[in-house]
This record gives C-alpha cells, sequence and structure tokens, in this order.
C-alpha cells in the first residue's frame, strides 16, 4: 500500500504485504453457499458473505489503499471479521494471518496495527543479535540499504520466517489441509 500510496520505494517487506492479501484472497475465494443466508452479523457491510473482497475488485485503487488501511491494518476487530469469512479447511491459517499482520504493522507492547512511513531504521526488540554499526556501537535495526530480504528489522523478518515454517509444517502430507 505504501508504494501506491506515497510512493515508498519498493521493499521485500511490500513483498511480504502482497503476500498476506493473496493468503488472505486464497482463504476466502471461492465462496462456499451461505448454509443460513437470511443470518446477518455486523461485518456484512464491510466483508459480504458473498464476496468478501469485493471491493478490492470493484473499487478504484484509492478506495482499494483506504480501505485495506483501515479494516486490515488499523481495526483488528474487523480483520478478525475477515479471517470469519475463511473457507472450511482455513482455520489454521488465521494465526499465520494474524502473525503476518502483526509482523507487519504492530507496535510492539502497544497492541496496536499501524502503517509508519519509511525511515532510516526500524527500532527492533531487544535482543542479542545485534549489528554492529560503522561506528563499533550496536544497535537492533538494519538501514535501508543493508535490507536483502525481509522487513525493516530482523527480529520481524524472522517473526515472518518463523510464520511460513509453521505454515508449511502444518500441512500434512498428502491431505493439503490444516492440522490443528
Amino acid at each position: 500500500m505504501a508504494v501506491l500510496s506515497n510512493g515508498e520505494t519498493h521493499r521485500y517487506r511490500h513483498d511480504l504485504e502482497s503476500f498476506l492479501y493473496v493468503l488472505l484472497w486464497v482463504c476466502c475465494y471461492p465462496v462456499t453457499p451461505d448454509p443460513n443466508p437470511e443470518k446477518r452479523d455486523s461485518m456484512d457491510n464491510i466483508w459480504p458473505r458473498s464476496h468478501p473482497l469485493k471491493t478490492w475488485i470493484f473499487e478504484d485503487e484509492e478506495t482499494v489503499i483506504a480501505h485495506k488501511g483501515m479494516y486490515i491494518v488499523s481495526k483488528g476487530e474487523v480483520f478478525e471479521g475477515l479471517l470469519g469469512r475463511f473457507r472450511a479447511g482455513f482455520e489454521g491459517f488465521k494465526a499465520v494471518a494474524r502473525r503476518w499482520r502483526r509482523t507487519l504493522w504492530g507496535i510492539e507492547g502497544w497492541g496496536l496495527c499501524v502503517i509508519m512511513p519509511e525511515g532510516e531504521g526500524d527500532m527492533g526488540g531487544e535482543g542479542t543479535d545485534r549489528i554492529e554499526s560503522a561506528s563499533g556501537g550496536k544497535r537492533d535495526w538494519l538501514l535501508r540499504d543493508e535490507v536483502r530480504v525481509g522487513v525493516a528489522n530482523r527480529e520481524a523478518f524472522g517473526e515472518a520466517r518463523d510464520a511460513l515454517r509453521e505454515l508449511v509444517e502444518a500441512l500434512a502430507p498428502g491431505e493439503g489441509e490444516l492440522q490443528n
């Protein structure tokens, strides 16, 4: 979204964001017939049961960016509503979607997700795997030109990698369905 909305330089974190959207799409489509079509819930206006991601298809780019920013990033309860639209057999993917959302936009210790503009460094969490700077000091983040894979800091890259690893390990060989 940041690449489209404010001209941010394309980074690997943007590929991870795109992968999250693909994951959400795969888990929601094709929509299975609703066994109780008269039943409505508070998410029907945002994520319609018959076509949860229709805004992403039929609206203009600015509307889609705003929709994703508001309902995927900023409002956790609305994001959970989308996870409630996952097809049967995809329940195990919900944990990965939640984890990637936190990895991409979470503010540690606050339980909030926000879109942060690209900066010089992303203050990572405390850890022993710190990077030595040219001046000899230690830091927890990678600078823009140091990022090769993942998101802006090493800890977040590890979280994204671990979420994928857990997803792959959860897939039973030959069954194609997650084991809970």
